[in-house]
């Protein structure tokens, strides 16, 4: 645990083992690509590794918690969600 100064005054950062399933991670990392105007979500998908995933995921997380993904990616890319959740599966086998 640390603090930083943040602008608007000292937070404390920590952090946070939770666990996330295969649905969990393609839900904020697609709310992170949306967000940043991604044309062709599934081929930045299929040409990322983990590392970066996860890494979209977790900017997702930071940027608006962990429930409004995954409101925004019902209402707004919930067709693409089965598609992009197999390529996720594939990545990380481990989850699930």
């Amino acid at each position: 645990m640390r603090s930083k100064d943040t602008g608007t005054g000292r937070k404390i950062l920590a952090k946070v083992e939770v666990p996330l399933s295969v649905k969990d991670i393609t839900v904020y990392a697609l709310r992170y690509l949306d967000d940043i105007v991604d044309t062709d979500m599934q081929d930045t998908l299929l040409q990322s590794n983990k590392r970066e995933i996860f890494g979209f995921a977790k900017n997702a997380i930071f940027r608006w918690g962990t429930e409004e993904p995954h409101v925004y990616v019902t209402n707004k890319l919930n067709g693409h969600l089965t598609g992009m959740e197999k390529i996720v599966k594939h990545k990380f086998p481990e989850c699930d």
